[in-house]
This record gives structure tokens, C-alpha cells and sequence, in this order.
């Protein structure tokens, strides 16, 4: 397969030359170029080798509980739809219609079975199925299988929703071993979540975004005063196939939490043991999903691209689901977001002042403290993508370019 996008070549070789040295031991490592936070040609790349085939979180079941009930999003520029289809499983479809490329449906809803486009009435069932292409009787050898929605693989991890375009990716579940320890001690499978907000676009890259949020170093200076109830990281080993990006920063006392008086402000999830109690655990599941254990409360937010140097959020909260019947939970919820919001403005500051900083001709590669172990982490993830996109989007430089670079 060769690229059916505009790409830059140069800009590219460079980037795959990189990740030698963006991928070693955290003392040793560079930083990725600032071209890949800021040119849309790489971003070009990205969406097609790492957005194209990478396991996308999407949202959670309990946003669509019954058959029929669906929601929107768009990934990277690809809008799609999330149903519940009748016998419960999850559909994950193209969001344009087959006909004239209208959208479908936005926002969320509920279907009794068909969906329709506005445009046209072309009604296709739950699954994409096209049941009813209107005004299409006297058109030559139109045969309605050919013009389904089309449908990505879907799978759930305990309640999140996940879909790849990729018909041959391998599947996710395994990759997330590391990680099932700790979906069941908070029973993540069960929590239910507070209804999902969107923001505004941001004017920062995707990486940045989960970068400032798995790496812990940043929060003893840009978090100064607000983060010192938490001043302990530490970190998990990243291996070859593994699906997310950990670490986690212990408390000074058992149940504290980002929120002005710095406690639980819900119940503590039945089960957790001494050490979860004392810590929260970050989680980039990349490339869309980011979420943290908290000993009351698990935040997530899926990082959904714009452009290159572009972004909108949607995040939520998902709680035990007796939480609900505590006094003033609505009021709680509002308290856990807005303690939670005085780190976001902070790391927002920061990363649009990035994201400026990157597109400057002195911009170059940097160096990694020790407390930001997690980002050649990242690079790893980003690394098995990027050399894979490069050598099935432009296989004729793959088949000859043998890139290495020492220093930026």
C-alpha cells in the first residue's frame, strides 16, 4: 500500500531516523522532533498509521445501555457512530453516508431500527446493513450489499468501548494485561459513568496532551502548592506489545484526592486495598484514551485530534454505582471536576505555550530527566507505529533507507 496523502519525505526519513534514539532508556533518550507536534504532513502520516490502525477508546457501555441507543464521535478526521445492537453487541460504524456523503446522525440518540441520513432517507439498520436506498430502483446494476456503512472491528474492555479500522490488527484485551490487576480491584467492568462532556477545540497536538499526563516530573514546578499532597512517582516497565502507558504517584495519606481539602469526596470503591488507597494511577491508553484510578472515582478523557496542532477533549467520571445514592452527588461531581480543573488550566497553559514553542526555527530535540521515565515509553508505542506506517505508506524508501541518528 502507498500513501494516498501529501507527504514530506525529508520530514519523514527524519522522523524514522529519530526513534532510535527516542525509544532508549530514559537517560539516554532524545525527545521526538518538534516537527511531529506541529507539521500536518506527519499528522497525515499519524492518521493513517497510527489512528488507522491502533484500538481507539471510544466511550463507555453505559452510554448506550439498550439496543438501539447510539452516540457520535470523530477520530482523527473519521466521524462514526456507536450502537447497541439488538442482541447487546456493539457496532462501531462509518458515521457518512454511502450515498452522497452526508453524515448520518450527531450527538446521541436512540433508533427503534433504522437509521436514516437527512439528505436522501437512505435508511440502513443498526449493524450498517443499507435496508432502504431511496430512489434507487431504475439505477443499473445497483445492488444494496455493496453500499453498507462500513463497520470497524469493536471490542469492550471491562465497559470501555474500543474499535480499529484494521481488519488484521491483533486483538486488544492481551495487550492490556499488565493492567487487569487493576481493573479488578476497582471493578472497572462496573462502574457507570457521569454523562460525557466535550470542550472546546485546544491548540495543542494529541501527544502533548497525554504526554503532560503521564509524566509526573512537570507537577513539583507547574503544580507547585496544589500537587504536594502527591509527591511520590513511580513507575511501571513498558515492554514490546504492551497497550498503555503507566504510572502512578502515591499520596502522603491514605484517601486523598485532587480537590481542594484534598480528600474523597465519594465513597472508596469497596475492596481496594491498603496501597491502591494511597495512590493514583495514570493510564495512557493511546492514541485516544487517557484515565486515572482515584480511590473514589476513576477520571477519563478521550483525546480526540483536529489537526496537527489541534485537539477537543470529552471526559467524564465513572463511579461505583451506589455512589449515586449519596447525599449531594450531583454537587460531589461538580466539587471532583472543578478540584481537578485547577490542574488542567495550569497543564493547558503549558501546553499551548509548547506547542507554540515547537513551531519555532530554534525548536530542537531535548533530553529527558529521570521523573519523566514514562515518555520514552511513549515514544516505544509511538515507534512500533511510525516504522510500520513507513514501511507499508512508502515501502519503495523503506526497501532502501536505513535511518539512524545520534544526536538531534
Amino acid at each position: 500500500m502507498t500513501a494516498s496523502f501529501t507527504l514530506d519525505p525529508v520530514e519523514l526519513a527524519a522522523v524514522v531516523a529519530s526513534l532510535d534514539d527516542a525509544t532508549a532508556p530514559v537517560t539516554a533518550a532524545w525527545s521526538l522532533p518538534p516537527a511531529c507536534y506541529t507539521s500536518e504532513s506527519f499528522y497525515a502520516f499519524e492518521r493513517e498509521a497510527v489512528f488507522g490502525r491502533s484500538w481507539l477508546g471510544l466511550g463507555r457501555l453505559e452510554q448506550i445501555p439498550a439496543p438501539g441507543d447510539w452516540f457520535s464521535i470523530e477520530v482523527a478526521g473519521e466521524p462514526l457512530l456507536v450502537v447497541r445492537g439488538a442482541g447487546q453487541e456493539v457496532h462501531v460504524l462509518s458515521n457518512v453516508c454511502t450515498h452522497r456523503q452526508h453524515l448520518i446522525a450527531e450527538g446521541t440518540g436512540h433508533v427503534d431500527r433504522y437509521f436514516r441520513c437527512p439528505l436522501h432517507s437512505w435508511a440502513f439498520e443498526r449493524d450498517g446493513t443499507l435496508a432502504h436506498p431511496a430512489g434507487m430502483q431504475d439505477t443499473e446494476g445497483f445492488d444494496r450489499a455493496d453500499w453498507c456503512l462500513p463497520r470497524l472491528r469493536a471490542e469492550v474492555w471491562h465497559g470501555f468501548i474500543f474499535a480499529n479500522h484494521d481488519p488484521e490488527a491483533a486483538p486488544l484485551a492481551p495487550s492490556l494485561a499488565k493492567l487487569e490487576p487493576e481493573a479488578e480491584a476497582y471493578g472497572l467492568a462496573d462502574l457507570v459513568t457521569t454523562e460525557p462532556w466535550d470542550t472546546d477545540v485546544l491548540p495543542w497536538n494529541w501527544k502533548t496532551m497525554h504526554e503532560g499526563g503521564i509524566e509526573p516530573f512537570h507537577s513539583h514546578f507547574l503544580h507547585k502548592g496544589l500537587h504536594e499532597f502527591a509527591p511520590w512517582a513511580d513507575f511501571h516497565e513498558f515492554e514490546p506489545g504492551d497497550g498503555a502507558v503507566t504510572h502512578y504517584t502515591r499520596f502522603r495519606e491514605p484517601d486523598q484526592s485532587f480537590n481542594p481539602i484534598y480528600r474523597t469526596l465519594l465513597p472508596v470503591f469497596p475492596g481496594l486495598d491498603e496501597e491502591r488507597r494511597q495512590r493514583v494511577m495514570f493510564v495512557a491508553m493511546l492514541p485516544t484514551l487517557y484515565f486515572g484510578f482515584m480511590p473514589d472515582h476513576v477520571f477519563w478523557l478521550l483525546v480526540l485530534p483536529e489537526s496537527a496542532g489541534s485537539i477537543r477533549l470529552r471526559q467524564g467520571y465513572l463511579v461505583h454505582p451506589d455512589a449515586r445514592d449519596v447525599p449531594n452527588f450531583d454537587h460531589r461531581i461538580e466539587w471532583i471536576a472543578d478540584g481537578l480543573s485547577a490542574y488542567f488550566r495550569d497543564d493547558a497553559t503549558a501546553n499551548a505555550s509548547t506547542q507554540r514553542g515547537r513551531a519555532s526555527r530554534y525548536a530542537r530535540r531535548g533530553r529527558y530527566a529521570s521523573e519523566e521515565q514514562p515518555l520514552p515509553m511513549v515514544n516505544r508505542w509511538l515507534a512500533e507505529r511510525y516504522r510500520a506506517g513507513y514501511r507499508k505508506l512508502v515501502p519503495e524508501q523503506a526497501a532502501t533507507f536505513r535511518p539512524r541518528l545520534v544526536a538531534p
